[in-house]
């Protein structure tokens, strides 16, 4: 039973999120969280993934480019040496300039954020952390059959529960049965 994603779903999710960024007039999204890297790419790498308002995301791996090449359904992955590079790997990525990017500000470091000013000293900084929750929100058909799935699995389980318990045993040892 694989819970894996597949390129088709990842796709779907990237092009719902562009659609909100050219609605909200952003150039693109800078995606640092390991869960939004999980749900926009497949992969919780150590990574920072650009995602154009137009155009294919560019997931950058810090650590294992090889391992995120196995896990990631996007087709450009390219390794980044630090963040000093996010420009450079950006700008060869997608044409243009970046004059609005959306970074996930609920979760993101003060310390990455004055990083991101720095590097990219033209740029005006939006929070899109509730773009992503309401994109997340909505489940696509793919993400409600993994949730049946996993209830019944959890049901399969609780199911066991009986067999194993006895009167006077503690929650602590009925888990280490």
């Amino acid at each position: 039973m694989s819970f894996s994603l597949d390129r088709k779903e990842i796709k779907a999710r990237v092009s719902r999120f562009q659609s909100l960024l050219l609605s909200e007039g952003l150039d693109g999204a800078m995606l640092v969280q390991r869960v939004d890297l999980y749900y926009f790419s497949g992969t919780d790498q150590d990574a920072h993934l650009w995602i154009p308002a137009r155009g294919e995301p560019l997931l950058m791996v810090r650590k294992s480019l090889s391992r995120a090449k196995e896990d990631c359904r996007l087709d450009h992955l390219v390794p980044l040496a630090g963040l000093s590079a996010l420009p450079e790997c950006i700008a060869a990525h997608t044409p243009g300039e970046r004059i609005r990017i959306g970074l996930e500000m609920d979760i993101l470091p003060a310390k990455f954020y004055e990083a991101y000013k720095d590097l990219f000293p033209s740029t005006e900084w939006f929070d899109i952390s509730s773009m992503i929750r309401s994109l997340r929100m909505v489940k696509s058909a793919y993400e409600l059959d993994c949730i049946r799935r996993a209830a019944r699995m959890a049901d399969t389980t609780y199911e066991q529960v009986p067999r194993f318990l006895e009167q006077s045993i503690t929650e602590t040892d009925l888990a280490l049965q």
